[in-house]
């Protein structure tokens, strides 16, 4: 007794080509559900999560810590002058910083673009000074901004040329699409090349080669800062231990 045959007869075949142009679509598909915002999203929690499990074991050790100093409220009640001219402050605190000598520094701020000395007679020698003090025990890196327009915000040339060679970078990065940052990437340039980036010359100068990837943010203590006005305070004291 012969049993039913399970091959479908020739007209009742879906055409190869039919079959081709599903398997086309289904690949499509698969490669664009990266794009999708919902999934997008989920892929960034996920991440996220991961990351808040790794710490709540215990953030990884890191070999060389990153100070942050910050401007507070607090720090504006201390220093009565508009931010435009808080030369003499930068200048104090660079000074103070030179103490600690640490690896490299770097502004995050917009550096003056022009002299200042027409409304405040001397005010941009006291940042000269303290720039001056900080290179000769450290490099640092001035940050340069980018106008809604595109166009670069210059820095008042002097500060550029004490600060030197790697002495200014730009302060851009790459937002993920619930605009945190959590990635390093070079390549932020118009057609994709490189640019010097805050972080990336930073690394430079501490003999590193700086190349795309993932933010780790198990590793380290959590990201904490110090007032401008406490690491001035320091500088005036002498306070060594605590600049350390």
């Amino acid at each position: 007794m012969s049993t039913p045959s399970t091959v479908a007869p020739p007209g009742d075949r879906p055409p190869a080509r039919l079959l081709w142009g599903l398997f086309g679509v289904l690949i499509l598909l698969f490669a664009a559900l990266p794009f999708l915002p919902a999934l997008q999203s989920a892929d960034l929690i996920l991440l996220d999560n991961q990351f808040r499990l790794l710490r709540s074991l215990g953030p990884k050790p890191i070999a060389r810590d990153v100070t942050v100093i910050g401007i507070d409220e607090d720090t504006y009640k201390q220093f009565p002058e508009p931010f435009a001219l808080w030369h003499a402050h930068f200048g104090e605190m660079l000074s103070a910083l030179a103490l600690a000598k640490p690896a490299v520094a770097a502004f995050d701020i917009n550096f003056p673009d022009r002299s200042f000395d027409s409304v405040l007679p001397g005010l941009d020698r006291k940042l000269l000074s303290g720039l001056l003090d900080f290179k000769r025990s450290a490099p640092v890196v001035l940050g340069v901004t980018v106008e809604e327009s595109g166009k670069v915000r210059r820095i008042y040339p002097p500060f550029v040329s004490i600060a030197g060679e790697n002495g200014s970078a730009y302060v851009l990065w790459r937002q993920d699409s619930d605009r945190v940052v959590r990635r390093f990437n070079p390549k932020l340039g118009n057609l994709g090349q490189e640019v010097p980036t805050l972080v990336g010359t930073m690394a430079v100068h501490m003999g590193l080669v700086p190349g795309p990837g993932m933010i780790d943010f198990a590793l380290g203590p959590a990201f904490d800062y110090v007032p401008m006005h406490q690491v001035i305070e320091w500088g005036r004291q002498n306070d060594l231990e605590s600049l350390n």
